[in-house]
């Protein structure tokens, strides 16, 4: 049994990933800021630390030193922004790994077990199936094991790499995959030739297709233009409504001689005005 402490922002990553650490009977704490992280170290003793590179405040790069690279921890630094310089800097410093974002718990899990030690029979059991497990992301459900997928309950009917693509969506939820990024997760590598950003986009329109005839109000594939598309179950579709006409519903009148407001028909208000 390892300790594992999860520092970072992404909360839906790390509590995922927590979740598969526990199963494998490991501990794991995840802690969204550095501050707290600071004051459970001594508590909870980790003895490995995930951190994140992409504080502002370039704390994830404190934390590390303090409690990894000059203390007992194994460290694991995941970026969103990093290059090959500073993985290589890293990896010199004596991180035991280096990760780049967007990652899913899955994986980034298999690369906390790989690294910690001892990485016993149950870590290994969990880290091979966890691909497996269907993946649920509010009313959509993603199940590789059986190659369905639902929608409102209502099941999809999606080639092969239409499936691979909204899965990778939802194993991802809430973060940008590139269309390079799509580009080698549904086409195998040597079949990668002449293959481009519009044959992803004609993949996600007819996944959208497919995904509005159950649902004519689907908006949930965005596009992040120049870059890629990400997975995005609550946005609302908004409705355009047209201008009213405006219509003066307000009686007509005259004052009277005492100064008050009569209402009388307009026929007999042109009457007396004729």
């Amino acid at each position: 049994m390892t300790r594992t402490m999860l520092v970072g922002a992404d909360r839906a990553l790390l509590n995922e990933t927590a979740d598969f650490l526990r199963k494998a009977g490991n501990r794991a704490m995840v802690v969204a800021d550095f501050g707290r992280a600071e004051k459970e170290f001594s508590r909870f003793r980790p003895e490995m630390i995930v951190v994140s590179l992409d504080d502002p405040e370039a704390n994830g790069w404190k934390f590390m030193f303090q409690h990894g690279f000059n203390g007992a921890a194994e460290v694991i630094a995941t970026t969103a922004n990093g290059d090959a310089s500073q993985e290589l800097k890293l990896l010199r410093l004596g991180a035991q790994d280096y990760i780049r974002l967007p990652v899913s718990p899955e994986v980034l899990f298999a690369r906390i077990t790989s690294r910690a030690r001892p990485v016993d029979k149950k870590s290994e059991q969990i880290a091979e199936h966890s691909l497996e497990v269907p993946c649920k992301r509010g009313r959509l459900v993603m199940d590789k094991s059986r190659f369905q997928s639902f929608w409102l309950e209502r099941e999809l009917s999606l080639t092969k790499k239409e499936f691979d693509l909204l899965n990778a969506l939802a194993r991802h939820y809430g973060l940008v995959k590139s269309r390079e990024q799509l580009i080698e997760t549904i086409y195998e590598y040597g079949h990668q030739d002449g293959i481009n950003d519009r044959n992803i986009d004609s993949h996600i329109k007819r996944v959208r297709n497919k995904l509005r005839k159950l649902d004519p109000l689907f908006d949930g594939i965005e596009t992040i233009y120049g870059i890629g598309y990400k997975l995005n179950l609550d946005r609302t579709r908004r409705t355009k409504h047209s201008a009213q006409p405006f219509q003066n519903t307000q009686p007509f009148g005259y004052p009277s001689r005492k100064g008050e407001s009569r209402l009388v028909p307009v026929s007999q208000l042109v009457m007396q005005t004729a």
